[in-house]
């Protein structure tokens, strides 16, 4: 499957499974010519299409597409940039993590044991409004060393070698 398809499969898979309604949220992988594919903005991930996916360089710079990159691109590119081993990042807003993420409780305890076993401790991070440079800033601290991140009023981002 090549990562266009991919990326569209698990745009429809996150929607189809409640991580994300409408155009919430943003999934991206890494190109073997080192640049990022990302779902476009306002973008219902249920009905992503080829058309709807941006190619763009690791200055935000589109390289193919008459679409506008996620807003939370910042977010994705600091990850990349973080971690060489990353080849994908999603970031949804699934309900359980989201309502945690409000009420200011952390992922960083075994809350729930088959997470923490198989993600280990998900760090909370502060609020960062999307599309600004305080997104790195916030997540600066839990990048290395964690492949998940709770953002405090916003949702979850999950990073990995593969989606």
């Amino acid at each position: 499957m090549s990562l266009k398809s991919e990326l569209i499969h698990f745009s429809k898979l996150c929607c189809s499974h409640g991580f994300v309604a409408a155009t919430d949220g943003n999934i991206s992988v890494r190109t073997r010519e080192n640049y990022i594919l990302t779902t476009a903005t306002e973008v219902c991930k249920r009905k992503v299409t080829l058309k709807d996916l941006v190619k763009v360089d690791f200055s935000g710079k589109i390289i193919e597409s008459r679409k506008k990159p996620s807003t939370e691109l910042k977010l994705h590119e600091f990850i990349y940039r973080s971690r060489e081993d990353i080849n994908a990042v999603v970031h949804t807003h699934p309900k359980f993590s989201s309502v945690f993420a409000s009420a200011g409780i952390t992922l960083d305890k075994p809350v729930f044991p088959e997470i923490y076993l198989k993600l280990g401790k998900i760090p909370p991070v502060k609020y960062a409004t999307p599309s600004k440079d305080e997104v790195p800033v916030s997540i600066s601290k839990s990048v290395n060393g964690h492949n998940a991140i709770l953002f405090a009023d916003h949702g979850l981002v999950k990073y990995g070698k593969t989606l």
